[in-house]
């Protein structure tokens, strides 16, 4: 079971009205707490790229017709949001990524309505100053130890991790015109 913010619902609703440009939501707590479990449970087919230190992102393989949400896992720095803004903010714009000098490479990213989501662990720094930052993303801190899911038994951990596995599953499926049988045990 996955707690209630206010604020996570009135982000979701956001995506309902058409604007110029959305808030980014960021996931921030403690590892182990949920973040990246809660973000995929919020849509259908969540696509996902493991930042940590990379400069940009690769969308190489997301696909506006099968996804419904962008989440950019553990995010090591509040730079990348800060250096890749105009793609987070889910403009009504294509983006050019993955430029270069001779542009053999770059690629075209067309994100408007698309809800983003960025986890950070609750120990890396972010900054609080940040008027553009403050404007611009909804951010829900937990503190250390704290979780984004209610534990119901001892069972509650294996249990998160059954449903991401059964998300990854649903994801190749979709990708794939894929058939399965459920079996669980």
């Amino acid at each position: 079971v996955w707690k209630s913010f206010p604020e996570l619902t009135s982000w979701k609703q956001s995506y309902s009205e058409l604007l110029s440009r959305y808030d980014i939501l960021i996931l921030r707590a403690g590892s182990k707490s949920g973040k990246t479990e809660m973000a995929n449970a919020m849509f259908g087919c969540v696509w996902e790229q493991l930042i940590e230190d990379l400069p940009a992102p690769n969308l190489r393989t997301f696909d506006l017709g099968i996804h419904d949400a962008i989440l950019f896992d553990n995010v090591n720095s509040a730079k990348f949001i800060l250096d890749n803004r105009g793609l987070l903010m889910a403009r009504n714009k294509c983006h050019q990524l993955s430029q270069t000098a001779t542009g053999w490479f770059t690629y075209c990213s067309y994100l408007h309505r698309v809800p983003i989501i960025v986890t950070m662990d609750v120990e890396k720094p972010w900054p609080a100053d940040s008027d553009w930052l403050n404007e611009n993303c909804v951010v829900i801190s937990l503190p250390p130890g704290e979780k984004f899911y209610i534990p119901s038994n001892a069972e509650s951990t294996r249990d998160v991790d059954a449903v991401s596995s059964v998300r990854a599953l649903n994801i190749v499926s979709k990708q794939q015109n894929l058939t399965l049988d459920w079996v669980f045990s």
